[in-house]
Parts: structure tokens; C-alpha cells; sequence
């Protein structure tokens, strides 16, 4: 496989991962519990985390230009942050006694607070997804020998 499809994979990889804990995230937040609902909750061996520690990203960024790059690490580290933002509302580190035996869920203020932090995941997944599409037709357009 070449250099250049190597690449469009990893962005095709990134783009459905993030689809995939989106849905998983919203489906937690409109269900409130998260005993009942399998999320991950440490996405951070995500695809994008492994192709940033590859030299593949390396070549892209200098091939698509240094801005797309640092646009989509911005919109990828806020997007993890508000993805943990939801995770701790429902499953908090350190759960009050109470919590732990009667398996109380998150309060009516968190719950808000999760629905907001989810209307923002929903926001920055959209311009993870444009950004990455953008990424993608950069590539797409290069031609083979540009990844030698």
C-alpha cells in the first residue's frame, strides 16, 4: 500500500472514530446511565493519537501545509477535552459514599451541564469532519510521486 492511501486511510479511521464516540457519547447523555451504556471512556489511543507519533503526519504536513495540520490538532485536543468533560460527569473518580451504593447517576445540574458540553462536542465534530475532508482533498489531489 502506498504512502499517500496509507494516509487517506488514517483520515478515514479518524473521521469514523470520532462519528463512533460521538454516537456513544450522545446515547450516554440522553440515557443518563452509564452503567447501562458502553463508552470509552480513555479514547486517547485513538487514530489520530497514533498517526500524530507516526512519520505519516510528518509527510502530510509538509505535502498539505503546516495550517490545515494545526487547525485539525486544535479542533482534535478541544474535541478529547470536552470528550472527558462528558466522561467525568458520568463516571467520576471519586464518587460520594451515597453514589457508590445506591449507583446515583449524575444530578440534574450535571445533566444539563453534560447536554451542554455535548451540543459543543457536536460543534467541534462537525469541524473535525470538515477539516479532516479538507485534509483528505489535499491528499487526494497530490499526486503519487509527492510521497516518495
Amino acid at each position: 500500500m502506498s504512502l499517500k492511501s496509507q494516509c487517506l486511510n488514517y483520515l478515514e479511521d479518524i473521521l469514523h472514530e470520532h462519528d463512533a464516540l460521538l454516537m456513544s457519547i450522545d446515547v450516554l447523555v440522553r440515557t443518563a446511565n452509564p452503567d447501562e451504556t458502553k463508552v470509552n471512556q480513555d479514547p486517547s489511543d485513538c487514530a489520530y493519537h497514533k498517526w500524530m507519533l507516526s512519520q505519516d503526519k510528518r509527510v502530510i504536513t509538509k505535502r498539505v501545509g503546516l495550517q490545515p495540520m494545526e487547525k485539525l490538532e486544535k479542533i482534535h485536543k478541544e474535541w478529547h477535552a470536552t470528550y472527558k468533560k462528558i466522561i467525568d460527569i458520568f463516571y467520576p473518580e471519586k464518587k460520594s459514599f451515597l453514589q457508590k451504593i445506591a449507583h446515583l447517576g449524575p444530578s440534574p445540574q450535571e445533566l444539563d451541564r453534560a447536554k451542554s458540553y455535548l451540543f459543543d462536542l457536536q460543534t467541534l465534530t462537525k469541524e473535525l469532519d470538515n477539516t479532516l475532508t479538507l485534509v483528505k482533498r489535499r491528499v487526494t489531489a497530490l499526486s503519487e510521486s509527492k510521497f516518495d
